[in-house]
């Protein structure tokens, strides 16, 4: 029997709803159960699912035994809940076959080009902090979408104004992310409906990158102990845009662990090491840095990087499941 949650950052969408599953399936029968984390990869603890299942088996006498956790991440682990891991794989085979038709070229940069790119469907507080930081000090620099929209009721989970109070933000940070939460949502593509799931939709926006120097990349889940890679990080990759990964921590020592490079010659990276509420002060610490550079040392710049951007394009052509099992289960 299989159950699928949908899940966030540290939450697990419709929760009383897939108690309710949870115990159904478990008091029935007593065939084995599979939790499946809808191929996507958060920190189960932090996603409060092991909690969730100790409580089931405690309350109904249910062996632990009997229930399998499916996720696509690769750092997952558990002593009693057995664990599968299947690579966080999803559109790459598609995107590498049509890649080999068109490979993307070096961007041209030139005063036209914005220093910055932030793209964002829904937000939570950490991309609040960093979206609306660009939007109030470097809106003339940044290329941005943020689909956060107050008066939908879809986004009512997603705003994160009062996370940022509870998680000791300043008082200017507040106040500037109320005040771009009133001209949200910011829209480069359309959209019309959401969660922004199906591939065509995730990658429309792959001709803005054209137009950008630098992109802030907002990894999915960044809470506990996860390694997983989607559609944004890929965008910058199969685009040859260097990033800047806002994400859980150590993200960027995983990353190499995978082959890929970065770019600690230019900018510092030990903020990918610290917690996500200091990971957000420290990239706005080097946005700020960034939006200091002239053109011709953007150009330079970016020329430095084009042996690393090369690598992590030729990288992310031969990545393939075996690959994750390789580095990530046999290390």
């Amino acid at each position: 029997m299989k159950i699928i949650i949908e899940n966030s950052d540290s939450q697990i969408w419709h929760k009383n709803k897939v108690l309710a599953d949870i115990i159904h399936a478990a008091t029935i029968s007593s065939e084995n159960i599979l939790i499946d984390l809808n191929s996507e990869g958060p920190c189960a603890e932090s996603l409060g699912l092991y909690d969730l299942l100790d409580s089931v088996c405690q309350q109904f006498l249910i062996d632990p035994q009997r229930f399998t956790v499916r996720t696509c991440n690769f750092l997952e682990h558990h002593g009693v809940y057995q664990i599968v891991k299947s690579a966080p794989m999803k559109g790459v085979k598609q995107l590498q076959d049509q890649l080999q038709h068109t490979p993307p070229k070096f961007k041209l940069i030139d005063s036209n080009t914005k220093l910055f790119g932030n793209f964002v469907g829904h937000g939570n507080r950490i991309r609040l902090a960093i979206a609306s930081h660009l939007y109030h000090y470097h809106r003339d620099k940044t290329l941005q979408s943020y689909h956060t929209n107050v008066k939908n009721p879809y986004f009512n989970e997603f705003i994160g104004l009062e996370e940022l109070m509870f998680h000791d933000y300043s008082a200017d940070q507040v106040d500037i992310a109320f005040e771009f939460l009133k001209v949200t949502p910011l829209k480069l593509d359309n959209i019309v409906s959401y969660p922004i799931l199906h591939e065509k939709n995730v990658y429309d926006i792959l001709d803005y990158y054209s137009n950008i120097f630098v992109d802030i990349v907002n990894q999915t889940y960044f809470s506990g102990n996860t390694f997983y890679l989607d559609d944004k990080f890929w965008r910058s990759v199969i685009t040859k845009t260097p990033f800047i990964v806002q994400g859980p921590a150590n993200f960027l020592i995983n990353l190499r662990r995978l082959g890929f490079q970065t770019f600690d010659r230019w900018w510092d990276e030990g903020f990918s090491e610290d917690p996500s509420d200091v990971q957000a002060v420290e990239i706005i610490k080097i946005i700020d840095e960034i939006a200091q550079w002239d053109l011709s040392r953007i150009v330079n710049t970016y020329d430095q990087m084009k042996p690393v951007l090369d690598h992590n394009y030729k990288r992310f052509m031969e990545l393939n499941n075996k690959e994750f099992k390789r580095i990530f289960l046999h290390d």
